[in-house]
């Protein structure tokens, strides 16, 4: 059996694992907080509307096959509503599914290639490429089949299952960096060092709440390293990363506590472990030189759905449309278009008839992008979905990026955007008013790219402050001025008299899109931040102690193969004592497992597995063969998590024969 073999995105048995489990869920076997932890992975997450449900689909690096645009258009039809959601990470989410419906549209989904698995949860979210990839006549590599090839690499591994917190990843197809390279947890900027190709690294970034540029982890490597690299900073994302406050558990809070060189210098020892082990295949990348060509001599067909909406009707014509065409994909970007490559000028002017006839708007020029904000999101603040409706209607947008998102999560990017807003709530007169915060001058290509911060306008009165805002930009920018240095030049003062000073009114108090009385925020958690129960986080990681155990094995790296077996047996007796409630520091195997005996008494079959790791470790240092001790750990491993603890008194005789096996380990 081939140990790291190249993986499928999508995967039936992914859906009938899902299924077996929302089974336990509805038969009262889990609670909501396991099943959350659980049903993200897969990338199902609750809704605003009750017993609603969103499904995520993740398209690594935007790069979407033709044959999944049916799939996904019968599967929204059957088991939700009629609408998917084109997000700023390349995902298509489809809405309104009912819980039981999950299981049937999984089936339906991964039964035909299309997958939702590790879509959301603490896992590597989808990884996403710069929006002109493939077509931008400066990269020296396409970034989208770049994360492409990516994906697969630590899908499914037990190290990326439950990590502290979430983890995205970019890549950019050359310096210029357009997909924001520095705020993503982790990401591979292509360039050329010294006549060779690589990827300079870039991690520890991220937007949300508390926004923050990342910083170098490599200056150079090249693209053999890749895999190493990922499994590095997971490494120590996993190791040191702060699980128990999920406010500051992301890798870049990690970074900042710990001081950036010691992580950093902490990622390097271990990339230099990890690229001495047997990785998963990582098909070789296509390097090409710039050849200077203007976009515009390259014929592309960019759409621009508002909002990124769109119907089941509309995915079927785009199927006929690219299979008219003899195309096999399309590609999605990071700013919600979609974009149709490979057409002769004849089949261009064709197709741009054929999406008038399906309403599907040809990319203006604008760029506007936002979320759909309460309109479906539990913890959004105001109703972004309405708000870019009326924001669509303004003229004069063009080069100019709009991002507006619901709340300040930044799942529309508000912080790295030329004119940024994002909902937030303002008591006037003992009522909630629903207020969008204005930021300014954001770059997301830069790592001081971070918006200034505008002052609130009620909601109801942001389009007209907007436009107020343009009109003044195009007035009094200078030739060659960013948005950024124009609203540093005219300062806090004058952009506030630009925006104009808000005079509450009683239509104030209804947010775009809705026809009641805005009621505030919903102030639920959100399910992406569901914490890890019954320490399922140690099973995860024992068993990668063992993977790894393993791969040292066929690298010939002796000790450092007994070590990783030891972390295996430590971390499985640690996931034993903490489920007996008696945690303890974490510690090498002999003492954790000599705790167990303290005060709980254990089937034979879980002693025999100790005695077993005994003896045949015994063996293996004398022999230098380690086949039988990792046999013997695996079946520890299996007896820990089978394992069921029954009180007993202290005093209990059955705890010195333990004592002593472990005594010899």
């Amino acid at each position: 059996m081939e140990l790291l073999p190249k993986v499928a995105l999508a995967s039936p048995k992914d859906a009938l694992e899902y299924r077996e489990d929302l089974t336990r869920y509805q038969c009262g076997e889990w609670d909501n907080s396991q099943w959350t932890g659980f049903r993200v992975r897969y990338g199902i997450y609750g809704q605003r509307q009750a017993e609603k449900h969103m499904v995520r689909i993740k398209v690594p690096g935007g790069l979407l096959q033709v044959s999944w645009l049916p799939v996904i258009a019968s599967g929204m039809k059957a088991f939700g509503g009629d609408f998917a959601h084109l997000t700023t990470r390349q995902d298509i989410q489809l809405y309104d599914v009912s819980l039981s419906a999950t299981a049937d549209l999984l089936d339906h989904l991964h039964g035909q290639g299309v997958a939702t698995r590790e879509s959301g949860g603490n896992t590597v979210r989808n990884i996403t490429a710069c929006p002109l990839a493939g077509q931008c006549a400066d990269e020296l590599v396409d970034a989208g089949q770049v994360a492409q090839s990516l994906a697969g690499l630590w899908l499914r591994s037990p190290i990326a299952q439950r990590m502290p917190r979430k983890f995205k990843i970019a890549v950019s197809g050359c310096g210029k960096d357009c997909a924001g390279g520095w705020f993503h947890d982790l990401a591979f900027v292509a360039q050329k060092k010294d006549g060779e190709n690589g990827f300079r690294i870039l991690g520890g970034g991220g937007l949300g709440a508390r926004p923050m540029p990342g910083v170098e982890l490599f200056d150079f490597v090249t693209e053999q390293d890749l895999p190493a690299v990922i499994e590095a900073v997971l490494r120590v994302h996993q190791h040191r990363s702060d699980r128990a406050n999920k406010a500051a558990s992301r890798f870049k809070f990690t970074l900042r506590r710990l001081n950036a060189e010691e992580i950093k210098n902490e990622v390097a020892r271990e990339f230099e472990v990890a690229r001495q082990l047997p990785q998963r295949p990582l098909p070789p990348i296509a390097w090409r030189k710039s050849d200077g060509a203007r976009l515009e001599d390259r014929p592309v067909l960019k759409i621009r759905p508002q909002n990124g909406q769109l119907s089941s009707a509309q995915l079927l014509g785009l199927y006929d449309l690219a299979k008219a065409n003899g195309l096999e994909q399309l590609r999605l970007t990071i700013g919600q278009e979609l974009v149709i490559e490979g057409l002769s000028a004849e089949q261009l002017a064709s197709a741009r008839l054929w999406l008038k006839g399906f309403n599907l708007p040809e990319a203006d020029g604008r760029d506007l992008v936002g979320c759909l904000g309460t309109s479906t999101c539990p913890v959004g603040v105001g109703n972004a979905a309405g708000l870019i409706a009326e924001l669509d209607e303004i003229e004069g947008t063009e080069g100019v990026t709009i991002r507006a998102s619901g709340c300040h999560n930044a799942c529309a990017q508000h912080h790295v955007a030329d004119i940024g807003l994002h909902g937030l709530t303002r008591v006037i007169g003992g009522k909630p008013v629903p207020h969008y915060q204005f930021h300014l001058g954001g770059d997301f290509t830069k790592p001081d790219g971070l918006a200034l911060e505008g002052p609130a306008v009620p909601a109801r009165q942001v389009p007209a402050a907007l436009r107020r805002l343009l009109d003044g930009l195009a007035v009094s920018r200078q030739k060659g001025e960013t948005v950024r240095a124009w609203a540093e030049r005219l300062g806090e003062g004058k952009i506030g008299r630009l925006i104009g000073e808000a005079s509450i009114t009683q239509a104030d108090h209804i947010d775009w899109g809705d026809d009641k009385p805005f009621a505030g925020p919903a102030g639920g958690k959100a399910d992406c931040a569901a914490p890890v129960v019954n320490n399922d986080h140690l099973a995860d990681l024992a068993k990668d102690a063992l993977e790894r155990m393993d791969r040292a094995q066929l690298a010939g790296l002796w000790q450092l193969a007994l070590r990783e077996g030891e972390r295996a047996i430590s971390l499985a007796a640690q996931r034993q004592l903490e489920r007996d409630r008696r945690p303890g520091q974490k510690e090498n195997a002999i003492p954790v497992i000599e705790r167990l005996r303290s005060a709980f008494h254990y089937r034979p079959a879980f002693l025999d597995a100790l005695e077993r790791i005994e003896t045949t470790r015994q063996i293996a240092l004398v022999t230098g063969k380690a086949d039988d001790h990792r046999q013997a750990i695996a079946d520890w491993l299996e007896e820990v998590e089978s394992a069921s603890p029954e009180m007993a008194e202290k005093s209990n005789v059955g705890f010195v024969d333990l004592e002593k096996k472990v005594a010899g380990l």
